[in-house]
């Protein structure tokens, strides 16, 4: 997978990547085509992570962004679950957080640069997270004109206050 393209991949300053999965290893795995035919739900496992993550070769990612159509496939215990193992592996994640008061954006300092991340998804396929906890993952109706930013708006504020002088926002 990555012999031609690893090198510069995870030979960047910064690794950035969407995590397209939760990644909850109390459960099976389900991947495509097999999700194709039920519900769609996905969820990886630490061996396919390793794989997607350099195998072992390269320093791996920096950031994930878990703000997807599926941070919710194996509902709020499995986006739980993704951040911790993310947490485990010393891998900073934006676009959820596990407590309302964590904050949902990472400040990277790269060659003297200080750079915030956020992240946002427009979807969560059919699922919304359970009523008061809508907290949990960065969704916004991106996708409609009306849509308010004004949560983009608050957290690219903090990312300023906390000295970020780049942003990058993955949608």
């Amino acid at each position: 997978l990555w012999e031609e393209a690893g090198p510069d991949f995870f030979g960047s300053d910064l690794v950035l990547a969407n995590l397209e999965t939760p990644l909850d290893v109390s459960r099976p795995s389900s991947f495509v085509p097999e999700v194709m035919l039920n519900d769609m739900h996905f969820n990886t496992d630490e061996r396919t992570f390793g794989i997607f993550s350099g195998a072992g070769q390269y320093k791996g990612f920096d950031v994930l962004s878990i703000a997807n159509t599926h941070s919710l496939d194996m509902g709020v215990e499995g986006l739980d679950a993704t951040m911790g193992f993310l947490k485990g592996k010393s891998i900073d994640y934006v676009g959820a957080k596990r407590q309302l008061e964590e904050r949902d954006y990472v400040i990277k300092e790269i060659n003297g640069i200080k750079v915030g991340i956020v992240a946002y998804t427009y979807s969560l396929n059919q699922l919304l997270p359970p009523q008061g906890m809508e907290w949990k993952v960065n969704h916004l109706p991106l996708n409609r004109q009306d849509c308010d930013i004004q949560m983009i708006r608050e957290q690219v504020k903090a990312c300023k206050v906390s000295g970020a002088e780049y942003i990058i926002c993955s949608m």
